[in-house]
C-alpha cells in the first residue's frame, strides 16, 4: 500500500466527478461508495451552460447531504473566462465547499490567485497537473501552501499537450513525478480518471499500475467505476494481517532491526505498516470535522 497522506487529510481512494448542473447524478453520488464528490464546472460542463452549473452547484452544496463524503468543486481554468466569476461565487457562498480542485495548474501562480481570492475562506485545495509545463513545476505546485492537500494528475490534456498516446510508458514519467512532488510535500497523489466506459479489466489495470507507483486513489467519471477503484487502493486483508504482525513485532522505534515472517525489518517497514491499517480503518470515506 503505497501513497503518503499528513494527519489529519481526507481518504481519497475514489472521487466520482460528477457535472455540476446534473441534480439527479449529484444526489445520486450522494449516496455511492466513494470517498469524495467533484461537482465539475470545467469540462464536464459546456459553455452555454457554466452559470447555470456554478448556481447549480451552490445550490447542491446547500440541499444535498453528501454524508461521510468529501465535497470538491472542479473551478474553470484559469485561461477561461469563467473562472473569476467562480471564485466570486465561492465567496459568496452560503456553504462552501470542502476542497477546491484547480485544473490545469503550471505553476504555484494559479495557486496564489485562488488563496488570494478565498482569503477570507480557507479551503482545502488540490491543484491538478495536467501539462508539461504542470509536471515540470510539481515540486512546487505541491509544497507552495499548507492548503493544498493533493495532487490530481490529468492525462487527456497532458497527452494532447506532448502528442504522446495513452499506454503505460507514456505515462510513467507524469505519473512518477506527481506521485513524488506529492509524497515530498506529504500530500495525496490521485490518478487520472480512465475513460473508457465498460472496459472494467482495463480500468483494474490501470489502477493497479497507478497504485504500485503511489498514489492514493484514482479519480472515476461513471459508478460503475468504483467498486473497482475502491478494492485496488483499499488494503487486502493479508496485507492488513503483514501490517498488525509488523506493529505486534515492533516493540518501539528505539528497536532497530526485527524480523517479521522472515524477513529483516526496521522503522522503515513499521511506517508502511501504519499507513496500511490507516487506509484499512477509514471504510466509509472522509470525515468532516465539525459540522
Amino acid at each position: 500500500m503505497a501513497g503518503c497522506r499528513r494527519p489529519g487529510f481526507p481518504v481519497r481512494r475514489c472521487l466520482l466527478f460528477v457535472p455540476a448542473d446534473q441534480d439527479a447524478k449529484l444526489r445520486k453520488a450522494a449516496t455511492l461508495p466513494c470517498d469524495g464528490v467533484i461537482l465539475d464546472l470545467e469540462d464536464g460542463v459546456g459553455s452555454a451552460g457554466k452559470r447555470e452549473a456554478r448556481a447549480a452547484a451552490l445550490r447542491a452544496l446547500e440541499e444535498i447531504d453528501f454524508g461521510p463524503r468529501e465535497r470538491l468543486l472542479r473551478i474553470n481554468g484559469f485561461l477561461s473566462p469563467w473562472a473569476a466569476d467562480d471564485l466570486a461565487a465561492l465567496r459568496d457562498a452560503r456553504v462552501a465547499p470542502d476542497t477546491v480542485v484547480i485544473p490545469k495548474v503550471n505553476g504555484p501562480d494559479q495557486e496564489r490567485a485562488v488563496i488570494r481570492a478565498l482569503e477570507d475562506r480557507p479551503l482545502q485545495l488540490v491543484a491538478a497537473i495536467e501539462s508539461a509545463r504542470g509536471v515540470f513545476a510539481a515540486r512546487e505546485i505541491a509544497a507552495f501552501s499548507p492548503q493544498v492537500t493533493g495532487l490530481l494528475f490529468g492525462d487527456g490534456d497532458y497527452l494532447a499537450d506532448t502528442g504522446g498516446q495513452r499506454t503505460s510508458r507514456t505515462l510513467l514519467y507524469p505519473r512518477s513525478i506527481v506521485v513524488a512532488a506529492a509524497a515530498s510535500a506529504g500530500l495525496n497523489a490521485i490518478d487520472t480518471p480512465y475513460l473508457r466506459l465498460g472496459d472494467l479489466a482495463g480500468l483494474e489495470d490501470d489502477a493497479r499500475e497507478a497504485a504500485e507507483l503511489g498514489f492514493v486513489g484514482k479519480a472515476a467519471i461513471h459508478p460503475e467505476q468504483l467498486p473497482i477503484i475502491n478494492a485496488v487502493f483499499t488494503p487486502p486483508p493479508e496485507q492488513i494481517a503483514w501490517a498488525e504482525r509488523v506493529l505486534a513485532a515492533s516493540s518501539s522505534p528505539a528497536q532497530g532491526v526485527f524480523v517479521i515472517d522472515g524477513v529483516m525489518a526496521d522503522a522503515m517497514t513499521v511506517r508502511i505498516a501504519e499507513r496500511v491499517l490507516a487506509a484499512a480503518r477509514v471504510p466509509n470515506g472522509y470525515r468532516r470535522g465539525s459540522e
